[in-house]
C-alpha cells in the first residue's frame, strides 16, 4: 500500500513537471508529445489515488508499464521532430 502510494506521488510529480516543461519550449517542435507524457502522467497519478485501496494489488506493473511506453515513445519523437526542424546538421555539431 505505501509503494503505491509513493508511486502516485512520483506519477503526479513527473507529469506536473513534464507539463510545465511542454509549456516552456511551446514554440519548439515536439512540446506537444511532451505535454501528452505530462497527462498521461498525471492521469495514472490520479488513477492511482483515487482507487487506493484496491490499486495496491494490480496497478503498479500495469500503470508503470503504461507511463514507460509513453515516455520512451516520447524520447523517440521529440528528437525526429527537432530533426526536422534543425535538420541533421544540428546534431552533427552536438556529437562533435
Amino acid at each position: 500500500m505505501a509503494l503505491t502510494v509513493i508511486v502516485a506521488v512520483a506519477f503526479l510529480a513527473e507529469g506536473t513537471i513534464k507539463t510545465l516543461f511542454s509549456l516552456q519550449m511551446r514554440p519548439h517542435a515536439g512540446w506537444g508529445w511532451v505535454l501528452f507524457d505530462g497527462v498521461v502522467s498525471v492521469a495514472l497519478g490520479l488513477m492511482l489515488w483515487w482507487q487506493l485501496p484496491s490499486a495496491a494489488l494490480w496497478s503498479l506493473g500495469t500503470l508503470a508499464g503504461i507511463s514507460i511506453i509513453i515516455s520512451g515513445w516520447t524520447l523517440v519523437i521529440v528528437p525526429i521532430a527537432v530533426s526536422k526542424v534543425f535538420g541533421a546538421s544540428a546534431f552533427k555539431e552536438l556529437a562533435a
